[in-house]
């Protein structure tokens, strides 16, 4: 797949462990995505189901090389973009990333790969333990071209 094939809309899910009922359990979930091709990147405003666009701005911002894809997944709790605006201030330092690698299965018509998204949480003698959640996800065509 070269760079400007990646243009255009795609479907997907990724996984993620998530406590439930004091129970660990894999959790898929679904997203949609239309990916612009820049100058030797591409980016995107995903859009994951069930939640309201006016939760929070999900972006990505990745490259490809030959059958190879990393993407960040940017998840700003503010506004990164307003109407009528360019960008604003400040939308970087409260957001949350996570970083997706995987590859394109020719086979499949597909991406598929692994995240992860590093984080830190204090333990009980308030000392900064850094860790990684980690999962799986696909991403395919919305549309057949």
């Amino acid at each position: 797949m070269n760079d400007q094939e990646i243009e255009g809309e795609w479907k997907g899910f990724y996984t993620s462990s998530q406590k439930i009922e004091d129970e660990v359990k894999t959790v898929t979930i679904p997203f949609f995505t239309s990916i612009k091709y820049a100058i030797q990147e591409f980016i995107g405003k995903l859009e994951e189901e069930g939640k309201s666009e006016s939760e929070e701005d999900i972006f990505i911002r990745g490259r490809l090389e030959e059958n190879q894809i990393y993407f960040a997944k940017i998840v700003s709790g503010e506004p990164i973009f307003a109407e009528g605006q360019e960008s604003q201030e400040g939308g970087l330092e409260n957001s949350t990333i996570s970083y997706f690698n995987g590859e394109f299965i020719e086979e499949e018509n597909k991406f598929k790969g692994t995240w992860e998204l590093p984080y830190f949480e204090i333990d009980e003698e308030e000392v900064m333990i850094e860790k990684t959640e980690t999962g799986e996800w696909e991403m395919w065509r919305a549309k057949l071209i």
